[in-house]
């Protein structure tokens, strides 16, 4: 089998974060792995009163804001605002600053040659919005080679994931303009790609046209996507003028009109809960109904746990024709990480192996701000591998064994 190899390119997106007078006077405080708790009184926030109260009201609340990452920790989770301090674990663990577009990019395991397209507000969004392609390749090896088509598909995490892992694209759809062009510029094989509504009657012949031209014949081996399942309405997914449809209907009728081997649905955890479970169930039932057999539950997969330096939770829906066998779940090749609850037992002796951390994603990236001496993790110490993956020194198969602690796996 083919091994995926990156090519280098220059660390593209890595630039000092704009931040208010307000901001680095908040972040000057905080210690890694510290918080809002660490930030003094006398400076003035009306956000950080409205935190300190409701911590005195409930208990202490809202522990990852204005925090600083731990150097020898994966980050917290990634999201569309990492410039922000007061909005999630955001502060670089030795630079008094935010993170920039290519350090959080790394954090979500693209690699360096991964080119980001537009302004600094829709990068931040492509990344915080992007399957981690680790995760995308852990998923792809339990599916095997195949042709598939990406819908939702935002700048290409998931797509780049499932190519590392041996899968082809032949199509994607996006409904973002910018996005597009960044999956175009980094999928430039892929000829079936379309902007466009999904919901519009006309792009889903449109795209469905391209797909079947990219095929040439053949069947669609994997339908891909994450589509919001917000207000999804099971009793109307088949109605394209049912008010209570929402994005995951529309998803199911390319699913009608595409007909593949297979179907990958990719969410937030919050799926499993939705309407009280009716959601999960509703999207059970209409695959059902389409001809598919899936697992009872979806997958939870911990982001970390596959080699990527972030905790991250997704959820994963894996459906295939009825009669086929179902693909196992991916291999779990780290230990999960129980960040602020952590014990010295996880790190000390550790089930497989302890995840891939901060340090290891940032450590060779140029300095783009004043080091803090004391903040400073020992660098001779931190493991290179993941970098040498990043910077494209070395293939996704032997990074995975040499950093990951299981090392017989069916991965070449």
């Amino acid at each position: 089998m083919k091994k995926y190899h990156f090519k280098t390119s220059n660390q593209n997106n890595h630039i000092f974060p704009q931040l208010s007078q307000l901001d680095m006077a908040m972040i000057k405080h905080v210690k890694p792995g510290g918080n809002w708790m660490d930030i003094p009184e006398e400076i003035p926030s009306n956000r950080l009163k409205q935190i300190r109260q409701m911590s005195k009201e409930r208990g202490i609340v809202r522990t990852t804001y204005y925090g600083r990452l731990r150097a020898d920790q994966p980050a917290y989770t990634i999201s569309t605002y990492f410039n922000r301090p007061g909005n999630g674990t955001n502060i670089h663990p030795w630079e008094h600053r935010t993170l920039s577009s290519r350090e959080a990019a790394r954090l979500q395991s693209f690699p360096d040659s991964f080119e980001f397209i537009g302004s600094e507000a829709s990068v931040r969004k492509q990344i915080g919005n992007a399957v981690p392609p680790l995760v995308g390749y852990a998923v792809g090896k339990t599916l095997g080679k195949q042709t598939f088509v990406d819908l939702f598909a935002g700048a290409g995490g998931l797509s780049l994931g499932l190519e590392m892992a041996g899968l082809e694209c032949v199509g994607a759809q996006e409904l973002d303009k910018t996005f597009l062009e960044t999956f175009e510029k980094n999928h430039p094989k892929v000829a079936g790609i379309l902007t466009g509504d999904i919901t519009d009657e006309q792009i889903q012949k449109k795209f469905v046209v391209l797909v079947e031209k990219s095929l040439g014949g053949e069947r669609l081996g994997l339908l891909v996507g994450g589509p919001p399942c917000q207000g999804f309405s099971h009793a109307g997914w088949r109605r394209q003028d049912d008010k209570r449809n929402s994005l995951v209907s529309y998803f199911l009728k390319m699913i009608e009109l595409l007909n593949p081997e297979n179907v990958l649905i990719e969410n937030v955890e919050g799926l499993l809960t939705m309407d009280k479970g009716k959601v999960l169930a509703g999207i059970f039932k209409a695959l059902e109904e389409l001809g598919y057999d899936h697992y009872d539950k979806p997958f939870v997969l911990h982001a970390e746990e596959y080699g990527v330096p972030q905790m991250r939770r997704r959820v994963i829906i894996v459906a295939t024709k009825r009669g086929n066998k179902l693909p196992s779940p991916p291999i779990k090749l780290f230990d999960k990480c129980y960040g602020r609850r952590e014990k010295s037992e996880h790190r000390s002796n550790p089930l497989i192996s302890y995840p891939v951390v901060v340090a290891e994603a940032l450590w060779d990236l140029p300095k783009i701000g004043k080091p803090i001496n004391s903040f400073l993790p020992n660098f001779n110490s931190v493991d290179k591998t993941y970098s040498k993956w990043l910077r494209g020194d070395m293939v996704t198969e032997d990074f995975l064994k040499t950093r990951g602690g299981v090392k017989n796996l069916l991965l070449i």
